[in-house]
């Protein structure tokens, strides 16, 4: 990786980080010629890749059978409420993007 590619991908990571936090946003600009600025900027987006990743969090709340070849998959998705469904086709259980959507 070039050094102006690692530049662009770093805006491209920082870019919310930016519009929230004017500070960040100045420390950015001097990242490119000052060497402590970079390891900063590396740091506070190390840290909210971290954060993203363990925020993340399902639960299977409840499965409600819909005859033979047919389940409802309750659960939560960093707590909010939301369903999968699921149909039995040639032998495999598959999940049934149309089910529980007016057409």
């Amino acid at each position: 990786m070039t050094q102006d590619s690692y530049a662009k991908t770093i805006e491209a990571f920082s870019f919310k980080i930016s519009f929230q936090d004017p500070g960040f946003k100045q420390l950015l600009k001097k990242a490119s010629e000052d060497v402590t600025a970079m390891k900063k900027v590396e740091s506070i987006l190390s840290d909210d890749l971290k954060k993203v990743h363990e925020s993340h969090e399902i639960s299977i709340v409840d499965t409600e059978h819909n005859g033979i070849n047919r389940t409802t998959v309750n659960y939560r998705d960093n707590g909010k409420q939301k369903k999968l469904y699921f149909s039995f086709f040639e032998g495999k259980w598959l999940i049934d993007y149309m089910a529980g959507r007016r057409v």
